[in-house]
């Protein structure tokens, strides 16, 4: 049986997924006190966010597509680098971080 909302599922990973990468890289930054602990949860759930969105567009992305083989794989590959690219730049527009 397949999910009522798989875009919905996968962004649900990329959220834990991200969220977990985002975590194990600025804990060590907060511990040696270069990144303050608002800095480090805001950050830590920014970079979530970005990675449920981009989830779950490469995951319509390649369902469009057909779901499986070398071009739906590759379209959600760029759909999610893109997507992440995308909000990655326009929050460090609005905030004035060079990260």
């Amino acid at each position: 049986m397949r999910p009522a909302y798989p875009a919905l599922r996968a962004g649900t990973i990329g959220v834990m997924v991200g969220g977990a990468g985002a975590a194990a890289r600025n804990i060590p930054a907060y511990r040696a006190g270069t990144m303050t602990r608002q800095e480090a949860v805001a950050d830590t759930a920014r970079t979530a966010f970005f990675a449920g969105a981009a989830a779950a567009v490469a995951d319509a992305a390649a369902r469009a597509l057909g779901g499986s083989g070398a071009l739906p794989t590759a379209a959600a590959a760029a759909t999610g680098a893109a997507v992440m690219y995308y909000l990655a730049k326009s929050a460090n527009e609005k905030t004035g971080d060079e990260k």
